[in-house]
């Protein structure tokens, strides 16, 4: 379960940091300002998503009550490191495109959903589930 769950994480990370690139790319070509939003909207996700990934997943799963304990510590440090990453962005970047910023926030947060519904665990195969 573990290996899975490392691999199943491993995946969402690269997806969002991929999706991120892309947008932020896209958005360079036309705006410095929604390009840096949106850099900013992408990593602050994408940090969050690996906060959590790295305190949920510490160390070997033992008792049920311990795992969901472990897992809601986790939650509750990411919503915590989410609001301190948004206070920094409004404070230091300026001029801030709040609509690139939080477009691709939600974007990017949306990855390790989809990536998990539509992705089988065997990560060899590559097999696409829930399409056909």
């Amino acid at each position: 379960m573990q290996k899975t769950a490392t691999t199943q994480v491993r995946r969402g990370i690269q997806l969002q940091l991929l999706l991120l690139a892309v947008l932020a790319g896209m958005w360079l070509a036309t705006e410095h300002r929604l390009a840096m939003s949106a850099l900013a909207g992408g990593m602050i996700a994408t940090s969050a998503h690996i906060w959590f990934a790295w305190r949920a997943l510490a160390g070997e799963p033992t008792e049920p009550g311990q795992i969901l304990g472990r897992v809601y510590r986790a939650e509750v440090g990411k919503v915590i490191l989410t609001g301190m990453l948004f206070i920094a962005v409004f404070v230091m970047i300026k001029p801030l495109s709040v609509a690139s910023l939080m477009v691709v926030y939600l974007l990017t947060t949306w990855i390790p959903w989809l990536a998990s519904y539509f992705w089988t665990d065997d990560s060899k195969t590559g097999d696409i589930k829930n399409v056909r």
